[in-house]
Formats: structure tokens, C-alpha cells, sequence
């Protein structure tokens, strides 16, 4: 699938040679009389809803709420014309189309032109006469766009222009979205009548009933030109594949005097009933919104929140109260290079927390904080004022121009549930998403901003480029600077001047390029080429042996067609004897270059409206790529250096186009495989997966499949912990258990055992779920499928015997008697590898007996009276850490063989300390989804390294997905309608047996490799210490923690290295 890219034309609105339009609003320009806007001829623009800072940069723009038509009277009566303007949308999707911009003629769809997006995402140009009286059809044009989707909160700009008899063009950002020629105008709307209050344009609605406000957008309108000629939009010589966000993003100032506000925050629709459905926020918080500021002074931050209270509602928070009932939380991203934040949380009833998160998902339980709060409650707002420690944030030295990443939100009743300042959705813990914060001035931002222009300047003009324009509007934009940049609007100005100049050097740049090889952060979801883009030059990795690598890069298209070819990674160079003419079948091929695994990311929303590029899709032959027009195809390389042995490989990276007009591309590859083996590191690896059990007693899947293809993904992937949920047997009422079937736990152990995992690797957890009353020893005959006709699902009958009585216990100590005693006798497992996994996530009070931990305490008894040898483990949860969770954990360290930590919350260095005192095996798991970043993912390797984890890294959830569907973020949990969220890092399809992995489970998948690698060398400093090495060891670590994954795969690198240094000593 493609990263589509929006702008990937650029409309130099600078340009020295573009016509000035006849009339042009910016809707900042107030006639102080009659509060209408005025043209840059004079025009009042009557009837307009003006929302103040709701423009484009914070300026004043036309709200388009369905509450007034914004209409003007405005003839129109040209034979070629031109209008453009700028607009943002509220939500993404629509049942009803949604009208941009309208002119007619005369009322009552009689004659008209109208701009609108279609219920599927079109941008539509349609031109409507009708002839009177017959009312008939005289005459009509329309013209489209391709679908699109929309994202809420992203400014766009868009331009239609037509000639009578000539072209008809859409644009959006630049690039001809839709064209047609032989096209009408608006003077071909003219009847031959006069029609009172007529011409009209309306914005942001369908006009076509004069009483009604039609259709609405649902958005906010802002600098409407209209040219009275046809006016095409200048574009630079090159197709650039860039960002389409010609938005300035959303910033505040860090001042050193006076408080500069923010602009209000977004207050955002509130979920309602079954998951997906939204209220609209209601305007008396939306009239209420919060605004922050932020002042520097003597090393402390001041962070400040004017926070108004709807009249009819009042603020009910008491001490007794969660912090999080009515709060405002800042989060700060310090260096926008690092992933590491920090989030600041008050509550209206005092309470204060400060945390320190390596990465979205990753908190430091070591950081503690030194700042402060007050706040302060009125009738109809309340104030908040934070106190952070510059220093403890890395900020101490201050210098005027510099900028860092942040965001203030609000949440309570009495703000409409969430709001923010910047739009990130509605998860807050999302740092790319995070606004601008400039310290100082406005001025000294843009003076750094044009010193890099400055040099990227320089080295187009060294490569030849002609840069004379670029030069003259640089000068421009500097004085500018130095006269009006440090203000508001002129600092708006300059900004979309330099995103218009930093487009033009980068199409300067790659103007006789046809496509680009280059690596972007593909880990990170803002891929656009920039002006320090570059071709990749070479490719060097360095890796173990039996080890996997995984490389990230991209490929651009930088023209206007289609592009097709294949990308293939030849060894040696290219052409050769053996590979020239022969591109498929080069006879020189061998194991490492046979074994690459060529896959494409793909780009994917999320329930916050944002984008991200998480699921990996195999290419074609594992070389076909198809790249649109002006798009961009993030691409992962994997490497397997299974039984190879060590030494430097060398190859070339080949792209190949198939259509005319693009060049070879190719790129030198070296590998240096190292000579230090990961084959020989033992890591149990259990998760949590439905994909062994899906097809478990489906005998027509079966019959496809040799082995499952679903547990062959576990098996590559390195999984050795077989996770079963066994059907019960039936059970009689003196607690006697008939035979119980085996075939499903047969067919996953003989596919992992066939798939190549070790038997004497292989273990098995037996998760009973036991704190279902419904999972106790209740028989479920198997389904029943007959053919041509759906599946039929078996009676469920419950045991003879009450659950409680020792019937029932007899019969529970029966069966998993007969589970072990199976897998002993059949697999030859020894008891050390048989767990069960009695109850998951036990809470609550141990005294009752409704509890899960009661129940926990109750079973893990039973199975241990039955089975001492064998292993039982427990994952104990609760919400807050406290001395009542500690003296649980101690009773379940006497008891249970495994302890598994929820790791954001409950793995702090005492609860690990207990566990380890007690010489219980510790594990951790987390719980994490769609949303959260790869990094996260590998980091839990490292961060459980450190700690000292027995092996285990697990999360929830491999395979679960709301609504059986990772691709849509809207579909909700058929157990839980109000759970949409996205547990899974594959998207499987259980009907097909097919699965596609994603970046989230690949980054877990490097980290225990990378785990391998540490473990690795702490084995050799236990055989022989050496305290150096140590220090070393633990350096390398620390850093790997802090880093992103660019960061984790040079720190494996670094203990290949060491551990090669000391397997020599």
C-alpha cells in the first residue's frame, strides 16, 4: 500500500508574477462600524459569522457551523474566473456532502455553481442551469476528484477556476485534484433575468433554499480570492513529494514578561452509547474553552490555565476526589529530536503529579520531580499556575528563537468532558502531535529558521542550481523580519513564505530527479522529504550470527505517472554476468540474499484522526513495487543470518523501473556478520495470542494447511511458550472426569515442534480462566460444520457437580492431572515447563470470596496439591500501587512460581525486589495498542534487561483487534461496545489463516534480539568479571533505553562488539 501524500504540488503563493486577485478577505479586516469584513477593494462581506483566532495561524476565519449562510451579494458575471480559499474541517467523515463555495445566479437551484466534498470524499465542480418555465435541464457541468480522506483540524486550501468553452480545473494544495475541458463559467449562468439580491456567493453551505442554511461544512472558511480570469496556480519545475500541511503549526511563546495566551482549546466530541458515536461539543464549552500561557523567569518555568465554567455548572472536586476528576495537565517535549516528555497534571481540589516518560508507554519511575501548583477556584473559572525547575527539564539555558514540543489539556465536567490546545485527539499521550513552544521571540525563531536556508542555499548554488529567485525572496523575508516579525501577524506571513521558500529548495534540489532512495525515521509516522532529504548513498549493517535484522528506508516518485518496477537486493554489484538481463534469476544468489524479506508499510488512521504506518504488507514476488503519482512508499528490509557464517557480504540495492522516463536507482550494500552467536541464547518467550487456538477443532482449515500458517508466524517470530485454553471435559457428580480431547493442544505442539522450535525449548501455559464462572469445568461439545452450510456451535453443558463442593475440586485436580500427564508422557516436557495459569489479573480484597484474588489464592492451591512439581503463575493487579498490593504480592510470592508485573504501573524497582527475594521467576506484560509507538515495544526488552526480568516480555495483545478489524479504528468490541481500542500487532484474518505483521510487532521482535545480545554478555561477566566490561555494559543499556529504535539497533551493534571483545579474552 502507498504513503499518500497530499501536497505534493507547490502553489508559490509568493511568486513575484501571480495576478492580484480582484476581490480578496481575509476576514481580519473589521469595519469598525458595522462589524462587517472589508475586501481589499472595500467590499463589507455582510452577513458573516466571524470566529475570532479560529483562522488560518490564529487569525480571524468564517465559521461554517449551519447557523448562518455567510452570504454576499456579489456579481459574478464572467466568461473565465478564479476563486480560492482555505478551509479546515471539524470531523473526517460525512452521511451528506459538505458545500465549500457557491455562486448563483438565482435562487432555488435555478442557476448556480457549487464547490462542495461528496458523501465519498470528492471534490465536486458543478455548473446547473435550468430553463424557465419548462424547468428543464438547460445546461450542466460536473466534474470530480479521485476519493480522498479528510483529516479534522488540518487547514487546506483549494482553488477552481474555469474558462467558457475551455478547461475547468480543481486544485488542493497546489496539485490539479480534477479537470475537464469543454467546461462552462459563470457568465453562462447568466439567464437574461434579473433576479432580486442576486448574484450571490455563499461560503460553507448549500445555498439552494434562501431560508435554510443547506448541508453545512462543519468547519471554518478563511482567505477567499476571487480573480476574474482564469489563474492557474504556480508550481515549481519538479513534482515535489512533501508534506501537504501548508499550515503553519499551532505554537505559544514562552515570554519573559508579559503572559501571551493561547490560542482557546479544542474542546472535543464527547463518546456517547455504543463506541464510535460522538456528540457534538456544546457551544457553552466551547464558549468556555481554556487558554494557557507560559513565562520564564530565574530558571522556573510559570505554565498558566484560565479555565471558565459554564454559568449553569460548578466545580464539585474535593480533597476525598481522584486528581483526575477536573484537572489540566501540561506536557512538554523539551528536544522534538529526543522521544523523551514530561506531563504535568493539577486538579481543582490541589492535587499535583509530575511524570518523566522515556516514550509514549514508557515511564521513569525514578524521576522525581521539584515542581509546584496553585490553584485557585471562582464561581465561573478557575486558575492554575505550575512552577517547573527549567533545569529539570533540560531547560535551563535559555535562548531567544529556540523551541520545543507541548500541549495543554483540560478534563472534567465542567469543560465538556476532553479538550486540548493542540489537535492530537483524544489521546493526550501523543507527543508527535505535540504544538510548538518558541522561548523568546518571534523574531530570533525566524532568523535561525533562514540561517538554515541560508546554508541550504550554499549548496544548491555548489551543485549548479539557479538560485537568483530563491536568493531575492530570502532578502525579502529577512527584512521582513526585521520589521514586522515580531509580531503576530507578521510572523504568520513569514512563516507561510518560508514553507513556500523551503518547497521551492527542495524541488531546486531534485528538479532532474525522476525518483528518490532515501531514510527517513520510518519508525516514526512523519515521512516528508525536506530540504535535508538526501539519497541514500550506502547501506552498511553489522549483525550476529542466527540472528535477524530489520532496515527501514523509502522510495519517492517524483513525477507525475505511475511507477512500476522491482526493487531487489543483488550480491555484489549489478549488472553481472550472472544477473544482467537475467533480473529474476541470478544464478549467483545465495542464502543471505535469498532469505530478505521485502515488505511495504501502510498507511492507517486512528480514532485520534491521526496517521501512522504500522501495518507491513509483503511486496509482490518480494520485489514488486507500484508507486502513484507523487507519493512516497516506506519499505522494510528484513535479513536472516541463520547458519551463515561470519564475514563481510556485499551486494547493491537495485530499484528497476518497468515504465520509461525513470532511472535505475542503486545503492551499495555491505553486511559484517560478526563472530559471535545468538543461536545459543536461550529466551523464553510467552504472549498473549489467539493465533494457535483459532483453528483448533476446525477440521476444514486443517485440511488446507500441512501446518497452520498462523502458528508458523508465532514460531517465526520466537515463540516457545505454547499459550493453550483447552476445552473442559465432561464432568460427572462424584467429581469424575471423562476423557478429555487432546487434538487441538496436539496439532499446535506438533506444528511449533515441526515449524523448527527446539522440544527441549518448548513449554506450555495453560491459561484456565477460572475467574469466569462460565470457564469452570463447563463442557462445549465441539462445533459442527457440515458442507455448503455455517458452523454450528456445540451445546454447552455445565459440570454435574456445584463449583465450591469437593466434587468439583476432585474434578478440577482430575484435569489438570490429565493436561500434564498428556504432554509429559506425549512431548516430554518435564513439570518445570508445564504452567497454568489459573486467573487473570487477580485484585481485589484475598478475604472475599467473590474476589479474584481469592479466587486466585484458591486455585493456585488446588493445582499445586494436585501437581507440586509443575509451575503455576499469576499476574496481580490493582490500580495504585500501595502497601496493601505489596503484602498481596509477598502472600503470592509464597505461593505461586511466577510472578508477571504490569510494568507501567506495578514493576518498580521494590515489587521486583520482593520477587526476587523470594526466588520467584519474574515476568512483566504490558498492554498496549495501535497508537502506541515501536519503540515502546523494543524498549520493554531493554527496561526488563535492567531489571533483571527472568526472559519473559509479553503484552496484550498479538492478535486482538475491536471488532475483528485493525484497519478501522472505529469498530468496537462485540463484548464491549464502548471498546474500540485495537489491542493487536497483526492484523490476521482467522477464515483465510492469512496475518500480516506490523512495525509494532517487528520492534518487539528486534528487542529480543537485542535482549539476546545483553544477555549474552552477561552471561561471559559471570563466567569472568570484569569490572570494565560491566561499566559497559551498563552505559549501553542506559542509553538504549532513552533512545528511539534507530537508537536500540546501534546499541546492539555496540554489545555485538563487546561481546565479541570479550569472548576473545
Amino acid at each position: 500500500m502507498k504513503f499518500l501524500l497530499s501536497g505534493l504540488f507547490i502553489s508559490l503563493a509568493v511568486s513575484l508574477s501571480a495576478a492580484k486577485p480582484a476581490c480578496y478577505w481575509d476576514f481580519d479586516n473589521i469595519n469598525p462600524k458595522t462589524r462587517a469584513p472589508l475586501s481589499n477593494n472595500g467590499i463589507h462581506y455582510y452577513n458573516a459569522l466571524i470566529i475570532e483566532n479560529g483562522g488560518v495561524n490564529g487569525t480571524n476565519g468564517l465559521l461554517c457551523n449551519g447557523k448562518r449562510r455567510n452570504q454576499i451579494v456579489l456579481p459574478l458575471d464572467c466568461k473565465e474566473w478564479t476563486a480560492e480559499l482555505k478551509f479546515k474541517l471539524d470531523r473526517a467523515d460525512s452521511a451528506d456532502s459538505r458545500y465549500l463555495f457557491a455562486y448563483e445566479h438565482a435562487a432555488w437551484n435555478l442557476a448556480r455553481f457549487l464547490l462542495y466534498i461528496d458523501r465519498n470524499g470528492r471534490l465536486t465542480g458543478d455548473f446547473h442551469r435550468l430553463k424557465m418555465p419548462e424547468k428543464t435541464v438547460e445546461k450542466q457541468f460536473i466534474f470530480s476528484s479521485e476519493k480522498r480522506s479528510w483529516q479534522p483540524g488540518k487547514w487546506y486550501t483549494v482553488r477552481i477556476a474555469s474558462k467558457s468553452g475551455g478547461p475547468a480545473r480543481i486544485w488542493l494544495d497546489g496539485e490539479m485534484v480534477a479537470g475537464k475541458d469543454n467546461a462552462l463559467a459563470l457568465s453562462d449562468l447568466n439567464d437574461g433575468r434579473n433576479h432580486k439580491w442576486y448574484p450571490q456567493v455563499s461560503l460553507g453551505c448549500n445555498p439552494r433554499n434562501p431560508s435554510k442554511v443547506g448541508s453545512p461544512l462543519f468547519g471554518v472558511v478563511d482567505d477567499l480570492k476571487i480573480w476574474k480570469n482564469y489563474e492557474e496556480p504556480e508550481k515549481p519545475s519538479v513534482s515535489s513529494v512533501i508534506s501537504g500541511n501548508n499550515e503553519a503549526q499551532n505554537y505559544v511563546m514562552i515570554t519573559e514578561k508579559e503572559k501571551e495566551w493561547s490560542t482557546p482549546f479544542r474542546i472535543l466530541d464527547r463518546e456517547t452509547g455504543p463506541a464510535g458515536n460522538f456528540h457534538k461539543a456544546e457551544d457553552k464549552f466551547v464558549k468556555n474553552a481554556s487558554r494557557a500561557a507560559i513565562r520564564h523567569e530565574n530558571g522556573i518555568l510559570y505554565v498558566y490555565f484560565q479555565c471558565p465554567v459554564p454559568k449553569d455548572m460548578k466545580i464539585t472536586t474535593g480533597t476525598g476526589d481522584s486528581l483526575w476528576k477536573e484537572c489540566v495537565e501540561f506536557f512538554i517535549r523539551p528536544d522534538i529530536k529526543s522521544p523523551v516528555y514530561y506531563q504535568y497534571a493539577a486538579g481543582t481540589n490541589g492535587k499535583f503529579e509530575a511524570m518523566r516518560y522515556f516514550a509514549t508507554g514508557s515511564q521513569d519511575k525514578t524521576f522525581r520531580s521539584k515542581a509546584s501548583c496553585n490553584v485557585s477556584n471562582g464561581d465561573s473559572c478557575y486558575w492554575v499556575e505550575m512552577r517547573i525547575p527549567a533545569s529539570e527539564i533540560g531547560l535551563d539555558k535559555f535562548k531567544p528563537g529556540m523551541t520545543a514540543a507541548g500541549n495543554f489539556t483540560r478534563t472534567g465536567a465542567s469543560c465538556g468532558g476532553l479538550s486540548t490546545w493542540s489537535p492530537i485527539g483524544t489521546s493526550f499521550h501523543n507527543p508527535e502531535r505535540f504544538g510548538r513552544l518558541i522561548f523568546g521571540s518571534r523574531q530570533a525563531y525566524i532568523s535561525n529558521r533562514l540561517a538554515k536556508m541560508k546554508k541550504e542555499l550554499a549548496s544548491l548554488n555548489a551543485a549548479g542550481a539557479s538560485i537568483t529567485t530563491l536568493e531575492k525572496r530570502l532578502a525579502e523575508a529577512e527584512k521582513l523580519n526585521g520589521t514586522s516579525g515580531g509580531t503576530p501577524s507578521g510572523f504568520a506571513k513569514l512563516e507561510n513564505q518560508l514553507e513556500y521558500l523551503r518547497k521551492s529548495m527542495v524541488a531546486a534540489r531534485l528538479s532532474s530527479s525522476s525518483s528518490l532512495i532515501w531514510k527517513p525515521d520510518v519508525w516514526g509516522n512523519d515521512i516528508e522529504i525536506s530540504m535535508v532529504s538526501r539519497p541514500l548513498e550506502k547501506i552498511n549493517l553489522t549483525s550476529a550470527r542466527n540472528s535477524r535484522i530489520l532496515y527501514g528506508f523509502a522510495v519517492s516518485n517524483l513525477t507525475d505517472k505511475p511507477f512500476l518496477g522491482q526493487i531487489k537486493l543483488f550480491p555484489g554489484d549489478y549488472p553481472t554476468k550472472t544477473s544482467e538481463n537475467s533480473f529474476s534469476n541470478d544464478s549467483a544468489f545465495h542464502e543471505l540474499f535469498n532469505r530478505v524479506k521485502m515488505r511495504e508499510g501502510l498507511p492507517q488512521t486512528t480514532s485520534s484522526e491521526t496517521f501512522l504506518y504500522d501495518a507491513m504488507v509483503p511486496l509482490p514476488l518480494n520485489t514488486l513495487l507500484r508507486i502513484p503519482p507523487k507519493s512516497t512508499v516506506p519499505l522494510w528490509m528484513e535479513l536472516s543470518t541463520a547458519d551463515l557464517p561470519a564475514g563481510n557480504y556485499t551486494g547493491t540495492l537495485v530499484l528497476k523501473p518497468a515504465y520509461r522516463g525513470f532511472a535505475v536507482g542503486k545503492v551499495p550494500f555491505m553486511l559484517e556478520i560478526l563472530p559471535v552467536d545468538l543461536g545459543k541464547i536461550f529466551v523464553r518467550n510467552f504472549n498473549y495470542t489467539y493465533l494457535e487456538r483459532s483453528y483448533t477443532f476446525h477440521d476444514e482449515l486443517r485440511k488446507k494447511w500441512s501446518v497452520s500458517p498462523l502458528t508458523r508466524f508465532l514460531a517465526e517470530h520466537g515463540i516457545n511458550v505454547a499459550s493453550i485454553n483447552i476445552a473442559s471435559p465432561k464432568v460427572n457428580a462424584d467429581g469424575s472426569i471423562k476423557s478429555v480431547n487432546f487434538t487441538g493442544l496436539d496439532r499446535q505442539f506438533d506444528d511449533l515442534i515441526t515449524l523448527g522450535v527446539p522440544a527441549d525449548e518448548l513449554s506450555v501455559c495453560f491459561y484456565l480462566g477460572w475467574e469466569h464462572s462460565w470457564a469452570r469445568l463447563y463442557y462445549r461439545e465441539p462445533s459442527i460444520k457440515e458442507p455448503g452450510k455455517s458452523r454450528k456451535a456445540g451445546k454447552i453443558f455445565p459440570p454435574s457437580c456445584s463449583f465450591g463442593t469437593p466434587e468439583w475440586d476432585k474434578a478440577a485436580k482430575m484435569f489438570v492431572k490429565e493436561l500434564a500427564s498428556h504432554v509429559m508422557r506425549k512431548y516430554k516436557l518435564s513439570p518445570e515447563r508445564i504452567i497454568f495459569y489459573p486467573v487473570d489479573e487477580p485484585h481485589g480484597k484475598i478475604e472475599d470470596p467473590n474476589s479474584k484474588n481469592h479466587l486466585a489464592f484458591k486455585f493456585g492451591k488446588l493445582i499445586k496439591e494436585a501437581l507440586p512439581e509443575c509451575r503455576i503463575m499469576v499476574n496481580p493487579f490493582s490500580y495504585k500501587l500501595d502497601q496493601e498490593y505489596l503484602e498481596v504480592l509477598k502472600r503470592y510470592c509464597d505461593l505461586f512460581d511466577i510472578i508477571e508485573l504490569y510494568r507501567p504501573r506495578l514493576a518498580t524497582p521494590e515489587t521486583i525486589r520482593i520477587v526476587k527475594e523470594a526466588k520467584r521467576e519474574l515476568w512483566t506484560y504490558n498492554i498496549l495498542q495501535k497508537e502506541t509507538a515501536p519503540e515502546v515495544y523494543r524498549r520493554i526488552y531493554w527496561e526488563n534487561f535492567r531489571d533483571g526480568v527472568d526472559d519473559v516480555t509479553a503484552f496484550w495483545h498479538i492478535d486482538q483487534m475491536a471488532g475483528g478489524d485493525g484497519f478501522d479504528p472505529y469498530d468496537s468490541n462485540r463484548y464491549n461496545q464502548r471498546n474500540r481500542t485495537d489491542y493487536g500487532t497483526v492484523y490476521a484474518d482467522f477464515n483465510f489463516g492469512k496475518v500480516l505483521t506490523s512495525r509494532r510487532m517487528e520492534a518487539h521482535f528486534q528487542g529480543l534480539y537485542d535482549y539476546k545480545a545483553a544477555k549474552l554478555c552477561r552471561q561471559m561477566l559471570k563466567r569472568k568479571e570484569n569490572p570494565e566490561a560491566q561499566k559497559k555494559l551498563d552505559e549501553i543499556v542506559s542509553r538504549a533505553i532513552q533512545g528511539d529504535c534507530e537508537t536500540m539497533a546501534a546499541c546492539r551493534v555496540e554489545l555485538l562488539h563487546l561481546a565479541e571483545s570479550l569472548q576473545n579474552k
